[in-house]
C-alpha cells in the first residue's frame, strides 16, 4: 500500500508493472498494514504520523534530508532496513505525540475544556 499522491508522482516518472493499493488519508490505512515507511525528513515523518494516529501501526522514518532527529535511518541503509523488515528483526521504539490545545481568547487563566 502506498500514499496515493506519491504513487501518482512515481507513475509519471517510472513505468510500473502493476497497480498497487493506495491510501490518501488515515481512514485508508487498514489493519493489514504492518508498518508505514516515511521517506523524507522529520517534517515528512510528522505528517505520516498524523495518518496513523492511534491505529497501532509502527512508522519508520528514512531521512532524505540533511539532519534527522526523528527520521534517523539514512537512505544509504534502505537495503538493510528492508531485510530487517522482511525478517521481522527490528525493535519498535515507542514515541508520544503531543497535541496542541486551543487557547481561550477570554484570558490566560481560563480553564476552558
Amino acid at each position: 500500500m502506498i500514499y496515493e499522491p506519491f504513487y501518482k508522482e512515481l507513475r509519471l516518472r517510472l513505468e510500473l508493472s502493476r497497480e498497487v493499493e493506495t491510501f490518501s488519508d488515515g481512514a485508508g490505512l487498514t489493519a493489514k498494514v504492518e508498518c508505514l515507511i516515511s521517506l523524507g525528513g522529520d517534517g515528512t515523518l510528522l505528517d505520516t504520523v498524523t495518518f496513523v494516529r492511534d491505529k497501532d501501526i509502527p512508522v519508520l522514518g528514512v531521512n532524505f534530508g540533511r539532519l534527522g532527529f526523528l527520521a534517523t535511518t539514512g537512505r544509504e541503509d534502505i537495503h538493510q532496513l528492508v531485510r530487517a523488515l522482511v525478517a521481522r528483526s527490528y525493535v519498535v521504539d515507542e514515541r508520544s505525540l503531543i497535541h496542541r490545545m486551543p487557547v481561550c481568547p477570554c484570558s490566560a487563566t481560563c480553564l476552558m475544556p
